[in-house]
């Protein structure tokens, strides 16, 4: 008897362990980079995080921080994956060595057209004298902040390479530490001569209603690029997805096996922004233009 209950005791024990590792491995914390406002990137990527549980037993939490917010979790291991901008994501492999991207995402337009690309956008009021970027010398410029890859670096490399040092070259660079979208509001409200925002936010505000079409001017505009965006810049990768150091292997790759068997047809999702993810893009250029910008790493 004593031999029995000594057996049950321990397919008991045995049991809690599984139970209590089982449970230490729940959870999944998932950081976004809140580049549209807490808010919207919330409802962005709730759609996609909600797909992610189908597929990894509601064990994934989605965290939107601000870059700071990001590093700092980060620095205490606690995000397990993570998306941000390519420049900021070069900063994260450099301090943690991480093995690279896991994927790409695949943005929307508004008409449905897909790209794995980005870039930014110099926007003016339409009756402003400024038409090319040697203009925008001794100007106002508002940005949603210097860290923004398509928000600001994509602008600032354009005009360096056209020997334009914009922190040294403009009257003023305001950060407004907001969304893209109060960027063209102020922008709009002669807060700044001209605003930096990324790819996709002017066809988005014209689509709901925000604006008209013809309330901004794009200045340096690229044509023939084959993108569904207007933009300013050159094109670069789009946002990578990656994983800490620390993270599961067998749950890194569920994530990856998911976010590529991700359907292009969920409504709520493409509205958001999201068509899917690819294989992860070449980050050369981004590379480049930290090195060229003296950027951080």
């Amino acid at each position: 008897a004593k031999v029995f209950y000594m057996n049950r005791w321990i397919s008991l024990l045995a049991l809690l362990f599984v139970c209590v590792s089982a449970s230490a491995k729940e959870t999944i914390r998932f950081g976004v980079f809140a580049y549209m406002g807490m808010e919207k990137t919330r409802a962005k990527y709730r759609p996609l995080v909600d797909y992610l549980n189908t597929k990894l037993d509601n064990r994934v939490v989605l965290e939107v921080l601000t870059q700071e917010e990001m590093d700092e979790k980060i620095a205490n291991k606690q995000l397990d994956i993570a998306t941000t901008n390519p420049t900021h994501f070069l900063v994260i492999r450099h301090r943690y060595a991480l093995s690279g991207a896991l994927a790409t995402l695949i943005s929307v337009s508004e008409e449905g057209k897909p790209t794995s690309r980005l870039g930014g956008v110099i926007i003016v009021r339409p009756e402003s004298a400024i038409y090319t970027l040697e203009d925008i010398k001794g100007k106002t410029i508002e940005a949603p902040s210097l860290k923004h890859m398509g928000g600001f670096r994509a602008q600032a490399y354009e005009l360096h390479k056209n020997g334009i040092h914009i922190p040294e070259q403009s009257k003023k660079i305001i950060e407004s530490r907001s969304s893209h979208q109060d960027v063209v509001h102020d922008v709009l409200m002669r807060k700044a001569d001209v605003g930096f925002i990324r790819d996709g936010i002017l066809e988005e505000m014209i689509a709901h209603g925000e604006i008209k079409a013809d309330d901004v001017r794009v200045i340096n505009e690229q044509h023939g690029v084959n993108h569904p965006f207007r933009v300013s810049t050159q094109l670069y990768p789009e946002w990578p997805v990656f994983a800490l150091p620390h993270t599961n292997e067998s749950d890194t790759k569920k994530i990856v096996a998911a976010l590529f068997s991700l359907p292009p047809t969920s409504d709520e999702m493409i509205r958001g922004g999201i068509y899917g993810y690819t294989l992860p893009a070449d980050y050369l250029k981004v590379e480049e233009l930290s090195s060229q910008l003296r950027l951080p790493p």
